[in-house]
């Protein structure tokens, strides 16, 4: 059985749960009945729910979410959290661009495409994965991590921020790479750590001992005024005195749920947070709605 959680979209979920059950594509297909195209268009986030759910079944697995309702079947779950948010199926068909029709016969006949459903759950921030049959309610008793791709970390950060003005930290010096959207990137020959970071800083730093220097740094280019702002991609070290000093009620910090895997397959060995140091009431209200799933704190301006 599969034990970690897969998060949404259903196109990277479906992939990466096939390939953690050892399963070819038409594997898939001989055992749910579907041909090989069905299943490659259902990785590729498109197909019927028909489809979606024979693929599901296949592999035991259910689609649950940090918001959805626990019961009723499907289509009442999604429907119960739109409710839930006050959003009538007329307003959230116009945000989607499809008919009220077509989410009448989601939430009512669980029919329709797969691509409309990725829609509704990011909509409705419903914070969904999947995750084998019956294990919803073990999920904040298991020991048994879960994963999450690094763009579902940073997408929802571009959406907020747009293209950052800076990363001063190369990967050949943080030893990851990460999706950034920036207009100007330091290599490692520039001496980043002595140049003035400016504008919106995107930081990716090394987890190696001269990860303080990093943070040090992050912290005084905001305090000084010479960045507007600046977002850290950190592990989550509240036993380390730089945690203390630069990060803990500095910045505000978004403490991810599971794991953070990269596109390379490689994923972190610790948990991860985002600190974002310049981060207004306006800003901290959307990175809530943004990271519904996540734990976020703010200093204390009192």
């Amino acid at each position: 059985m599969i034990q970690v959680s897969f998060y949404l979209p259903l196109k990277k979920a479906l992939k990466d749960a096939r390939k953690k059950a050892g399963a070819r594509q038409s594997d898939i297909a001989e055992k749910a009945g579907l041909s090989v195209p069905t299943v490659r268009l259902l990785e590729q986030g498109r197909g019927t729910l028909d489809s979606l759910d024979a693929y599901l079944a296949c592999l035991n697995l259910e689609i649950y979410g940090d918001r959805l309702p626990r019961t009723g079947d499907r289509g009442q779950r999604v429907a119960a959290l739109r409710r839930a948010q006050r959003t009538s199926q007329r307003a959230l068909a116009k945000k989607i661009g499809v008919s009220p029709a077509t989410i009448v016969t989601i939430e009512t006949k669980w029919r329709g495409r797969v691509e409309t459903l990725d829609a509704v759950l990011s909509v409705l921030d419903s914070g969904a994965y999947l995750a084998p049959v019956g294990s919803q309610q073990d999920i904040g008793t298991t020991n048994d991590p879960v994963f999450r791709p690094v763009a579902s970390v940073m997408n929802p950060l571009y959406s907020l921020l747009g293209q950052f003005d800076l990363s001063p930290c190369p990967p050949d010096i943080s030893g990851r790479e990460l999706p950034v959207r920036v207009r100007k990137q330091f290599a490692a020959k520039d001496d980043p750590l002595h140049l003035p970071w400016r504008g919106k800083v995107i930081l990716n730093p090394p987890f190696t001992d001269d990860l303080p220097n990093w943070v040090r740094k992050a912290y005084e280019e905001y305090e000084s005024g010479t960045a507007k702002i600046v977002a850290a991609f950190l592990p989550v070290f509240t036993d380390r005195p730089w945690w203390h000093t630069y990060v803990a009620d500095k910045a505000s910090i978004v403490f991810l749920r599971g794991l953070v895997t990269f596109e390379d397959g490689r994923s972190l060995k610790m948990p991860a947070c985002l600190a974002i140091w310049g981060a207004d009431d306006d800003l901290i209200k959307l990175v809530n709605e943004a990271y519904p799933e996540s734990w976020i704190t703010r200093p204390d301006v009192s």
